[in-house]
């Protein structure tokens, strides 16, 4: 509803009223809405049209992690690539997931974005490189909360060893271009020009249908749906972290 809502004011040349139902969106993606808003253009305002955006989000995904794996080794055959697509593709819950109209798949897609950035930041050490990145970061943030969460809590470890371990004090620079269009997002999305810090936080505490905080329920979701998706295979990313 809120993709057709975006679609409509397109439609309609209203750009007032497409700025203010994005804005509007503070517990669903409004990057979400336009995303599944360019597919209706495309397959027309249907059920169809919007899950398509999930399947060209898990297309783009497999795309991006095949690079990602080859950026990183440098191979006469990608083989990284090749297995970190393989990896990818054993989630039970990814062809769920590529077939309905929610916000994972392309949250899955802006991650994969933002690593990709960050690599290639990493290997060309230019300020344009980690300002990209950080504009990806902030643009997996607004898709989807909790994994722009996740990749900024990642960034600032990478960040963290670098000066602490290995004393590399000119990454302080990095770091200050990454952060950036993330204060950009955080004061402009949550704080001016009006102040909704507290809805956001609400979006960050289980609904009332979700399990009790503090319970075993709570602290074992996580853990319980990685299960389900990898089996036993989980050991290996166990072992990888």
């Amino acid at each position: 509803l809120f993709a057709w809502q975006i679609w409509a004011d397109l439609t309609e040349g209203s750009i007032g009223k497409f700025l203010r139902d994005s804005y509007g969106q503070i517990l669903w993606s409004f990057l979400h809405s336009w995303w599944v808003a360019g597919f209706m253009t495309i397959f027309g305002v249907t059920d169809f049209g919007a899950r398509r955006a999930s399947f060209a989000a898990m297309i783009i995904s497999v795309l991006l992690v095949f690079n990602i794996g080859k950026q990183l080794y440098k191979e006469p055959v990608p083989w990284a690539g090749l297995l970190a697509v393989a990896l990818f593709l054993m989630l039970g819950s990814l062809p769920g997931l590529a077939a309905e109209c929610m916000m994972e798949m392309p949250a899955v897609m802006m991650s994969f974005f933002a690593l990709l950035l960050f690599i290639r930041a990493e290997q060309k050490k230019t300020r344009m490189g980690y300002a990209q990145f950080g504009c990806a970061l902030a643009a997996a943030f607004l898709m989807k909360y909790n994994f722009g969460l996740v990749l900024i809590a990642a960034f600032v470890v990478v960040a963290v060893s670098e000066i602490s371990f290995n004393r590399a004090e000119s990454y302080w620079h990095s770091v200050i271009v990454v952060l950036v269009p993330l204060v950009l997002v955080f004061v402009f999305w949550l704080i001016v020009p009006k102040f909704r810090l507290h809805q956001y936080l609400e979006t960050l505490v289980n609904r009332p249908h979700g399990p009790q905080e503090l319970g075993w329920a709570y602290f074992g979701f996580y853990p319980e749906v990685i299960y389900a998706d990898f089996g036993w295979w989980v050991l290996l990313l166990g072992g990888a972290v």
